[in-house]
């Protein structure tokens, strides 16, 4: 459930820009790392508690400087800026005086497992990454071994936890589904024999895995009232090979009946007025607009405020209480 996977290359601590720059450039010899034609990309992952510096950008831009010069002094020109993914990905954070730099093997965000695409994404979609972690903890990984397992989610939305306790209860390592390369393939102490043996076990483990769901008679049971936002589901549990493992229903929660009794619920129901219907993708408007209206609207502006206000409250409401009937006659 990592965000990102990366290996330390240096790390130092430093006070002032002049001594990021000083031992970034003498930490290693970035001209092996880097072969001709390659880019590499610096991005901040942490940052806080520092004496004299305060701003990231400032440090990032020493550490870019520090490499290119150091390449430049060993080869004659500087490394090109990245016109898309960089070669090598660089990552730093600096914690209480300490700066690190490490090399990210997953070139940005794990969350992104692939089965989104470029395709539409619900405005409240589940992080792919926090929703595996959650079924962890609730002990998806352990229930879904039991002869009839059944996971239930009666507003699944786009179907975030759906797909990802397919891809456990298959045992699809989330990697198998990305199509952009990964970066370390191209770096100088890669080695191809041992990736291919990497891949070649997970999709034997995936290939066991679909084969054990089978035998326990599993069951995933997503459902929404939202046509748009199911639709979106089934394009992802599409993309991800697990379509077949989940049946999706179009109904009221509180009317919903699954065809087993769930062994475990999951949900993430709407939680606050910005994600109720009605609302647009962007959110509320800025305070200055809101000030705006509100000068130029008077009391009749207050007054419509207080009963959009009242209005989504009132939804929000009725939601939970779907989701509650649903519980208290289904579970």
């Amino acid at each position: 459930c990592s965000l990102h996977t990366t290996q330390t290359t240096t790390q130092t601590t430093n006070y002032v820009p002049l001594q990021v720059y000083e031992s970034t450039r003498e930490a290693l010899s970035w001209h092996e790392w880097l072969a001709p034609q390659q880019t590499f990309g610096i991005h901040c992952l942490h940052f806080y508690n520092n004496s004299n510096i305060t701003n990231s950008q400032l440090v990032g831009r020493r550490i870019r400087d520090a490499i290119c010069d150091q390449v430049r002094d060993a080869r004659g020109r500087r490394p090109a800026p990245p016109e898309g993914l960089p070669d090598l990905p660089i990552v730093f954070q600096m914690l209480n005086d300490k700066l690190q730099l490490f090399r990210d093997l997953g070139g940005g965000s794990l969350h992104k497992r692939g089965y989104r695409g470029n395709a539409a994404v619900h405005k409240a979609a589940l992080n792919e990454a926090a929703a595996a972690g959650l079924l962890l903890i609730a002990g998806w990984q352990d229930k879904c071994r039991q002869p009839g397992a059944t996971l239930a989610d009666p507003m699944c939305g786009s179907g975030t936890f759906l797909i990802e306790a397919a891809l456990m209860a298959t045992q699809t390592a989330p990697g198998l589904l990305r199509e952009t390369p990964w970066p370390f393939v191209n770096w100088h102490d890669y080695s191809d024999k041992s990736w291919r043996k990497i891949v070649r076990d997970a999709e034997g483990r995936a290939q066991e895995g679909r084969q054990l769901w089978a035998d326990t008679e599993g069951r995933l049971l997503g459902n929404d009232i939202h046509r748009g936002a199911l639709n979106l589901a089934k394009d992802a549990a599409s993309v991800a090979t697990v379509a077949k493992y989940i049946n999706f229903s179009n109904k009221s929660c509180a009317d919903w009946i699954p065809k087993r009794t769930p062994t475990m619920v999951v949900a993430n129901p709407p939680w606050g007025v910005r994600l109720l219907p009605g609302q647009d993708q962007a959110g509320s408007s800025s305070r200055g607009e809101q000030r705006q209206q509100q000068t130029r609207g008077g009391r009749k502006w207050e007054q419509q405020q207080w009963q959009q206000q009242q209005e989504e409250e009132d939804d929000l409401a009725d939601t939970w209480q779907q989701l509650s009937i649903f519980l208290k006659q289904q579970c």
